[in-house]
């Protein structure tokens, strides 16, 4: 990964990549900044929206993780699930019974 960035600092992939490996390793504050450059890098990364509103769940701002999880559905064309981590989580259900939506 240090290489990506090294080679080009303003990777959006590299930032929203990043952002998920520091969200899976539960730094989900250094996670969220990762994402919101890249969002900030390019407002239509669908991956960078869709790592800030799994961050946003797990925070408790359902909205914002809503809106943000909505934009990533939008901008990948509809390849990203939302309606299963929004709902469960905010019923604290389990993961497991979201089913299999990848």
């Amino acid at each position: 990964m240090k290489i990506v960035h090294e080679l080009d600092p303003y990777s959006v992939f590299y930032h929203a990549v990043h952002g998920q490996l520091l969200y899976q390793a539960g730094r989900h504050a250094d996670a969220a900044v990762m994402a919101r450059r890249a969002i900030t890098l390019n407002p239509n990364s669908w991956l960078g929206h869709h790592i800030l509103g799994k961050i946003l769940i797990e925070s408790g701002d359902l909205d914002a993780a809503l809106t943000e999880l909505q934009q990533a559905f939008e901008l990948s064309g509809g390849s990203t699930p939302i309606a299963p981590q929004i709902h469960h989580r905010s019923l604290n259900l389990p993961d497991q019974h979201c089913g299999d939506h990848a």
